[in-house]
Formats: structure tokens, C-alpha cells, sequence
């Protein structure tokens, strides 16, 4: 095991930074030179579980939502006796993938943001602590992204039912 384990407990799911002689050693403003390097790899490393727990639960989430886009399929080729039930049929199936994408991603960069923490255990190297937060901002940028977009379509689907309600009134 490397040198940047866990130091406090065997136990890796432990809270990082509990001991108060940890947060005594620099204070909160020290400048970077001054700052105990081996406790922030060793908080880095403490999190690498966390993140390959929620990466495999995104991951496995994705195994219903696949499923239920096959039945969806399934039932607009053979189950659906209208034109209508058909296509919702299809855009339930289309909205299922696009949950999925949204599910799969996100897993896919926090997979490699523990993997990156991997190979800063194995080395202690400061690019691959560079390479580790690198990973974790392009995981935070798209978790950005897709709540935008989710937002964005939220705010849609809310002025199109205003719309329709409207349209329905004047009618």
C-alpha cells in the first residue's frame, strides 16, 4: 500500500481529517508552500472510495433504464394498436435514454477521477495530483452542464403546458 493511504484507521470510509492535530499543522490561509502536502493527498486518497460508490451506482442505475427501453420498444413495434400509443411508446423510450446519458456520463468521469486518485497513490507525483483535479473539474463541468440543460428543458416543458392552457381557454 502507498504511502498516501488512509494514516488515521483502517477503515477508508472514515470522515477525512477528523483528528484536530491534523488541522493544526497549517492554518486555513497558509500560502501554498507552508501547507502539510502529505494531508491533502491524504484527504484526496480518502475520497477515492466515495467516488467509485457513487460511480458504480450511477453505473448500475443505468441497467433498469435500459431495460425499460427495450419493453418501450418492444410495445410501440408490436403492443401499440394507435398511431399515438406508438409514438409514446418511442419518446418514453427516447426519454429513458437520455436519462441514461445523463446518468452514464457523469459515472464514466467520477470512474476516471478515481482512477486518476489511483495513480497519485501509486506515485505521489504533483502531475498526477494535477491529472486527479483535472478529472474531478471536467466531472464537475459536466454535472454543470447537464443541469443547465435539464433547467433549461424543465422551464420549456412548464411555458409549453402555460401555452396550452392558454390556447384552451381562448378557444
Amino acid at each position: 500500500m502507498s504511502s498516501l493511504s488512509h494514516e488515521s484507521s483502517a477503515n477508508p470510509f472514515e470522515p477525512p481529517g477528523t483528528g484536530t492535530a491534523d488541522m493544526a499543522r497549517a492554518p486555513a490561509d497558509a500560502p501554498l508552500a507552508e501547507v502539510d502536502f502529505q494531508r491533502l493527498a491524504a484527504v484526496l486518497v480518502q475520497t477515492r472510495p466515495w467516488v467509485r460508490v457513487m460511480s458504480v451506482l450511477l453505473f448500475l442505475s443505468c441497467v433498469p433504464l435500459g431495460l425499460l427501453i427495450l419493453i418501450e420498444l418492444a410495445r410501440s413495434v408490436t403492443g401499440a394498436k394507435t398511431p399515438f400509443e406508438q409514438g409514446e411508446s418511442f419518446g418514453n423510450a427516447l426519454a429513458h435514454g437520455l436519462m441514461i446519458a445523463m446518468l452514464f456520463f457523469p459515472a464514466r468521469y467520477l470512474w476516471l477521477y478515481a482512477r486518476r486518485i489511483d495513480e497519485f497513490a501509486g506515485s505521489g507525483r504533483l502531475t498526477s495530483l494535477a491529472d486527479a483535479l483535472d478529472a474531478q473539474r471536467k466531472y464537475w463541468k459536466l454535472v454543470a452542464i447537464l443541469a443547465c440543460v435539464f433547467v433549461g428543458l424543465m422551464l420549456l416543458i412548464v411555458a409549453a403546458g402555460v401555452m396550452a392552457v392558454v390556447m384552451r381557454q381562448g378557444a
